[in-house]
């Protein structure tokens, strides 16, 4: 039996779409322990914001997820179920890109990457998306991190090259397991002290 807790930061402004994140992970065919929320009220930014939820988590492993995104039903079982056959410490999968008219988009490379996980690439460019299964002490030791590449700065790319310099092992499931929704409304994530935390820079 797993024991996984659901991570989600949030910004105030997207009570509904958390709503909706939340519902999704309410109604996985495997049942979550728990769900690990925190509130970035003062334009910490998504890494700062993403670690305070992490550092609640108890269960031994924790799922990433953003809050305008949603775990498609069987998310958690493919991880779990993927994760028992390899024994690897991150598990991943890939997105379901939905627009805002609700149109299912082809993925880009960085939203399927390789077939199998590729480490020299994971150093060059941010391939792999956030939601994924890591074991929750690997992650916790890792962090989430700003790191930045010819086109842009993402906390989740620091964090997955963090543990594969601590030696964490990867598996890639090549099946969809979250809507990534681009509805243009995603924000860069980085710091902004303003009125608008997340806000685009």
């Amino acid at each position: 039996m797993y024991d996984v807790t659901v991570a989600i930061p949030t910004i105030p402004t997207r009570k509904g779409k958390l709503r909706k994140a939340i519902a999704s992970v309410m109604s996985q065919s495997y049942p979550v322990a728990a769900v690990s929320l925190a509130v970035d009220r003062s334009g910490e930014g998504s890494a700062v914001t993403r670690n305070r939820a992490l550092d609640a988590v108890q269960t031994d492993w924790v799922v990433f997820l953003d809050d305008d995104d949603q775990l498609l039903p069987n998310a958690l079982a493919t991880f779990i179920r993927a994760q028992g056959d390899s024994q690897a410490d991150v598990v991943y999968g890939l997105p379901r890109i939905v627009d805002a008219q609700g149109n299912v988009r082809p993925r880009f490379f960085e939203a399927g990457g390789p077939e199998v996980f590729d480490p020299h690439l994971l150093m060059q460019k941010s391939y792999i998306p956030v939601v994924s299964l890591v074991r929750t002490e690997l992650a916790q030791d890792a962090r989430f991190e700003f790191a930045a590449d010819g086109q842009g700065s993402y906390d989740d790319w620091g964090f997955y090259k963090n543990l594969l310099c601590n030696g964490a092992s990867f598996h890639h499931v090549r099946q969809e397991t979250f809507i990534w929704n681009i509805d243009g409304g995603n924000t860069s994530g980085k710091p902004n002290r303003g009125d608008a935390p997340w806000k685009d820079q």
